[in-house]
């Protein structure tokens, strides 16, 4: 079933069912039409998660992949999270990978997050090339296996405030410039998307 085809039928049937109103927002938290939104998802360059509270549906997308420039303040303020959340004293003048895992909404045994977290041969090759790398999870989710958890809540807030599963990661180079993808991920392409940034 097509995601646009899943989304007008969990809309619809949550408006039929539930009589909840429906929110549906862009990339920069601005509402858009549910027709502004079904267009976006349907170039491919974006991911959904439409989720409910009491009184809602809301609906948000996100870019897939994303370069960008953060601020020193803003660098400075991630690197003071990341110290408190491993409390470790790290070279920050390093390029910096963060790897970012919300809690699976299903409790299944071996998640994703698996994968990226026991693969030495990728751990090994970030390091021998001057990248220093970490596995963080959101608040409340404890994981074992090297990762640690986003205790302060910033990395999620100013990071990865949309809830994709198994994985979301962003490079951050000491100059601010930034590369980040949302969702499942291919490892072996991180170094490569560093070079991106050059």
């Amino acid at each position: 079933m097509k995601a646009t085809t899943l989304l007008g039928f969990i809309l619809i049937a949550n408006v039929l069912f539930a009589q909840k109103s429906e929110f549906t927002f862009d990339e920069n938290e601005v509402q858009i039409t549910q027709i502004e939104f079904k267009k976006k998802i349907e170039t491919k360059q974006f991911l959904y998660t439409v989720y409910e509270n009491d009184t809602a549906l809301i609906g948000k997308i996100a870019k897939k992949e994303e370069f960008g420039t953060i601020s020193k303040k803003e660098r400075d303020e991630i690197i003071i999270a990341l110290k408190l959340s491993t409390n470790s004293d790290f070279d920050d003048q390093k390029p910096i990978v963060i790897n970012f895992f919300y809690k699976p909404t299903n409790a299944v045994k071996g998640t994703c997050i698996d994968h990226y977290t026991t693969d030495k041969k990728f751990k090994k090759q970030m390091k021998k090339n001057g990248v220093v790398q970490f596995f963080i999870t959101e608040k409340n989710y404890t994981y074992a296996n090297n990762t640690f958890e986003d205790a302060s809540d910033q990395i999620r807030q100013k990071l990865f405030s949309h809830n994709f599963q198994c994985g979301n990661y962003i490079i951050i180079k000491p100059n601010g410039k930034f590369y980040r993808k949302v969702s499942e991920y291919n490892q072996d392409l991180i170094l490569e998307n560093l070079k991106r940034l050059e």
